[in-house]
């Protein structure tokens, strides 16, 4: 049988949050982060536990739970941009999420921890829901297909749009983008001004010869006479 899911966003990879050094249960966030750092920049063996070591709301000692909206200004400094993005409908959301994908931004999703039998609760609504939860990335698509790499044990969690529209929770996704990056402006190459032409040289000047003594004496006798 045929992979339903025909495209993944490059450098995605599996990334299992259960090794991680601390809070190995509860790190799904963190380890989700690193899993799109390594997609989208060139550092490829960033895990989940140096994240929160170097966020400053968490710290490497942190146990608990996490919130991405927390991480943001971290994975910024990583060279990655999240943007919180919503819609008022399930059916919404995918069409949202399945638009990010295919532009190549993986997005952090939420689902219920017990992502099978909580949606078999009666009265069960993702609109609604308010007991444990877990993060996973979606990073794939095929036909009505959206694959999540879950990082509880880093695996493929491929699903049905529909799958996803059941649980997919708080209605939005942080949708992850590489920093941009300034464009140096080109060099700009001023020409040397010319160099100016030189001064022409001074036309000679015409000199009369010395006249001799008989010449003056007969000027002076002209002049006399009128």
């Amino acid at each position: 049988m045929a992979n339903p899911i025909t495209y993944t966003i490059p450098g995605m990879a599996l990334l299992n949050q259960r090794v991680e050094v601390s809070n190995a249960n509860d790190d799904c966030v963190f380890t989700s982060c690193a899993a799109i750092v390594r997609a989208l920049t060139s550092n490829k063996s960033i895990t989940g536990s140096q994240i929160k070591a170097a966020d400053n709301n968490y710290g490497a000692k942190y146990t608990g739970f996490a919130s991405a909206g927390n991480l943001v200004d971290t994975l910024y400094r990583l060279g990655v941009t999240m943007s919180r993005q919503g819609n008022s409908t399930q059916s919404g959301l995918v069409t949202l999420l399945r638009a990010r994908i295919s532009g190549g931004h993986p997005c952090l999703v939420t689902m219920p921890s017990q992502w099978n039998s909580a949606t078999l609760v009666k009265g069960y609504n993702p609109r609604t829901y308010s007991g444990y939860m877990h993060v996973g990335v979606a990073c794939g698509l095929g036909s009505g297909m959206i694959r999540v790499m879950n990082p509880w044990g880093g695996f493929w969690q491929d699903g049905s749009d529909s799958y996803w529209a059941l649980r997919l929770l708080t209605g939005d996704i942080w949708v992850a983008s590489p920093k941009s990056v300034p464009v140096a402006p080109a060099p700009v190459t001023v020409a040397p001004a010319p160099k100016p032409a030189p001064a022409p040289a001074p036309a000679p000047v015409a000199t009369t010869a010395d006249m001799t003594d008989a010449e003056k004496l007969a000027a002076i006798v002209r002049i006399l006479n009128g």
